[in-house]
């Protein structure tokens, strides 16, 4: 992956072509907070995979496990976003 770019939100404003042409991360700030990011779709879609990898690896593990009947998938989501935390 490439380096990541920090840039305050004006000056990706004032030249946002450039910013989404670059193929490069972006992490907006304003007042010094990062707000936002920039990220080429690739990026992005290489992330939904991973996602995808872990939920259906989830699903298959609760299902080995045999502890009972699988919970909804809005169960297991919920679960698996608080692990994030």
């Amino acid at each position: 992956m490439s380096t990541i770019l920090v840039e305050p939100a004006r000056q990706v404003r004032d030249h946002f072509s450039e910013v989404i042409d670059r193929d490069q991360p972006t992490i907006v700030t304003r007042h010094g907070r990062q707000i936002a990011a920039v990220v080429p779709i690739a990026d992005l879609r290489y992330f939904e995979e991973l996602e995808n990898r872990e939920l259906g690896r989830l699903v298959d593990e609760r299902r080995a496990a045999e502890t009972g009947p699988l919970t909804g998938l809005d169960e297991l989501l919920e679960e698996t976003l608080n692990r994030r935390d």
